[in-house]
């Protein structure tokens, strides 16, 4: 008579709350020209449960200023979670923000800062100028810089 069932319950994560959804700014510590720099957002409840992407009614986009163009193309990983990557070949100082295209609201923390640096040294993109130095005690000659 006192036989005990086991249930099995999915609760899933309620509507996406923009002020709890979370970014990882790791893809942007190293990022250097050639190489492109990555956000990863993940989508959370008002509970800050984990929300899958393809559950969401809002859509996501990231945008960055600085020094050059920058050219964001937004990824949707398996795992649920939304990937932008960030691709420019100037280095500087950049302002990157992630925000709800819906309601136009940037995410907590942005926009922020990084920083895109060179990346490796080649001789093939290197330049010389030389100019021609004339002077009554060195005579004619050229100086590399």
């Amino acid at each position: 008579a006192g036989q005990s069932r086991i249930f099995e319950v999915n609760v899933e994560a309620s509507d996406v709350v923009i002020g709890k959804c979370t970014i990882d700014k790791k893809g942007l510590e190293k990022w250097s020209a050639g190489d492109p720099g990555k956000v990863v957002l993940t989508l959370r409840d008002r509970f800050g449960n984990f929300a899958h992407s393809s559950k969401s009614l809002l859509e996501f986009e990231a945008r960055a200023s600085g020094p050059g163009g920058v050219v964001v193309d937004r990824n949707m990983l398996d795992d649920g979670r939304i990937e932008f990557v960030l691709n420019t070949t100037v280095t500087g100082i950049y302002k990157v923000a992630v925000s709800c295209s819906d309601t136009k609201e940037d995410l907590k923390g942005c926009p922020f800062e990084s920083r895109m640096g060179t990346g490796n040294l080649s001789q093939a993109g290197c330049t010389a100028t030389l100019q021609s130095i004339t002077s009554s005690t060195k005579g004619p000659g050229a100086k590399a810089t």
